[in-house]
């Protein structure tokens, strides 16, 4: 899905909390978080990614990579999406 953010939000999103069915330790099944906050921000999905972030930092510890996810985020022009940019950096 390089480069097609909403087709990444399309796959990933529907994996909801059935990531643990996955298998593999909290920090793994996390990625599969972390790649959806992204798309969506990537997408234009600001809001929706925020809220995804919002809920992982207010439920459990917070994690360094966080840090390094959001700073790159931060540090990437994004994709014009619909006109706009995606995300106000």
């Amino acid at each position: 899905c390089a480069g097609e953010p909403g087709r990444a939000v399309a796959l990933l999103e529907p994996l909801g909390a059935r990531t643990e069915l996955l298998g593999g330790v909290r920090v793994e099944r996390e990625i599969v978080q972390d790649t959806l906050a992204r798309a969506l921000a990537d997408a234009g999905e600001c809001e929706r990614a925020a809220r995804l972030l919002e809920h992982r930092v207010t439920t459990r510890r917070h994690h360094r990579y966080e840090d390094l996810l959001l700073a790159a985020v931060a540090s990437v022009p994004g994709p014009r999406t619909a006109g706009r940019d995606a995300c106000p950096r």
